[in-house]
C-alpha cells in the first residue's frame, strides 16, 4: 500500500514539477519592436547607443529616443504595447529590465508623447512620470504627452487614470483629459474633444490613429 500511495503521490507531483519552470518563464516579461516608421530612432545600452530596429529589444535596453520623423510601436510578451511618437524621448528600464515580484512599471517621458496599452493583470502597478506629474493607471488605453519647459498632458481613450501633480491628483476617465502647466498645476479635467483627440494621436499614428 505504501509504495501504490508513493506512485500516486509522484504521479500528481511529477507534472507540477514539469510546469514550474515554464510558467515561471511565461511571467517574465519580454518586449520587441514591432513596427518603425521613420529612419532616426536609437536606444542606450550601457554606455552605447544604438540604432533601433524591427527586433526583440534587449533586456539592458533603457532611454529610447526617436527624430522628428519616426515613431516605434513596441509590444510586449504580457500584452502591454508602447506607442512612442515623433520626437520622444522615454526611458523604458522599467518595462525591459528585471522585473520584481509586484509587476510594478513606471516609464519616464523626458519629451515627446507615448501611448500606452496595458492589460489588466500584467502590473500591480503602471505610472507614467514626466518632470511634471504622474500618471497612475487603473485601466487600460492612454496617452501621456511632455513638452520641455511647457506643460504635460494626459489624455485617456478607454478606463481610467490618476494623475498627481503639484499637490494634487485629477481622475481622468475615457474621453478626459488634463494638462500641467510648467509650474506644475493642474487645470481642470476636461472633455479633450475629437479635433484634438484626433491631432494628438496623429502624433502617435499605428493603433491610434
Amino acid at each position: 500500500m505504501t509504495d501504490l500511495r508513493l506512485f500516486a503521490a509522484m504521479a500528481l507531483l511529477c507534472p507540477l514539477l514539469l510546469a514550474g519552470p515554464a510558467q515561471a518563464a511565461e511571467s517574465v516579461r519580454t518586449c520587441r519592436v514591432e513596427r518603425v516608421e521613420g529612419t532616426t530612432v536609437r536606444y542606450r545600452q550601457g554606455e552605447d547607443w544604438v540604432a533601433l530596429a524591427v527586433t526583440a529589444l534587449p533586456e539592458g535596453a533603457t532611454r529610447v529616443e526617436t527624430g522628428g520623423d519616426t515613431r516605434v510601436e513596441i509590444r510586449c510578451s504580457d500584452g502591454i504595447v508602447v506607442t512612442i511618437g515623433f520626437g520622444t524621448r522615454v526611458d523604458l528600464s522599467h518595462l525591459t529590465g528585471p522585473q520584481d515580484s509586484r509587476g510594478d512599471v513606471l516609464l519616464d517621458l523626458v519629451d515627446g508623447i507615448i501611448g500606452i496599452v496595458a492589460p489588466e493583470g500584467s502590473w500591480s502597478s503602471f505610472r507614467v512620470r514626466t518632470p511634471l506629474a504622474i500618471a497612475s493607471i487603473r485601466s487600460t488605453e492612454w496617452l501621456v504627452e511632455h513638452e520641455a519647459g511647457q506643460a504635460t498632458a494626459v489624455f485617456v481613450r478607454r478606463g481610467t487614470v490618476a494623475v498627481e501633480a503639484g499637490g494634487t491628483e485629477r481622475a481622468l476617465s475615457a474621453g478626459e483629459g488634463v494638462t500641467i502647466a510648467a509650474d506644475g498645476q493642474p487645470a481642470a479635467v476636461m472633455n479633450w474633444g475629437q479635433p484634438r483627440i484626433a491631432r494628438t494621436a496623429a502624433r502617435l499614428g499605428f493603433a491610434w490613429q
